[in-house]
């Protein structure tokens, strides 16, 4: 999963605003010795009973979030704020199933794991 060795994310949260869209915020770091130059987050949405709840606009259970802002490397730190990640006011659970990195030099990494998103804020 997402640990010192792959990729770090230190605090992160999300909520439903009351337009049904799902926000993510989170504060990521770059372990790497590389700098980053764009990020690929994805995302699944479950239900308060585990089933997996469908974006109202695209119909899908994933939503893809990329970011081309440059994470410099060993320790560069960023701040994020994802808007409209799901639409859907069903929305119980966020889980981060794959995080994939594109290093400066063109390379890319891909990170594999099921993760649940912090935990949801109180309105």
């Amino acid at each position: 999963e997402y640990s010192e060795n792959d990729f770090i994310i230190l605090n992160w949260s999300w909520d439903v605003e009351k337009s049904s869209q799902v926000i993510v915020e989170a504060s990521i770091v770059n372990p790497y010795e590389k700098d980053i130059k764009a990020m690929w987050l994805t995302f699944s949405a479950f239900d308060s009973k585990g089933k997996p709840t469908k974006d109202l606009k695209t119909g899908k259970t994933i939503a893809i979030i990329e970011s081309k802002r440059l994470h410099t490397a060993n320790g560069g730190y960023i701040d994020y704020k994802f808007e409209k990640v799901f639409n859907s006011k069903a929305v119980d659970e966020l889980r981060l199933q794959e995080v994939k990195l594109q290093f400066a030099d063109g390379s890319v990494k891909v990170i594999k794991g099921d993760k649940a998103v912090g935990e949801r804020l109180l309105q």
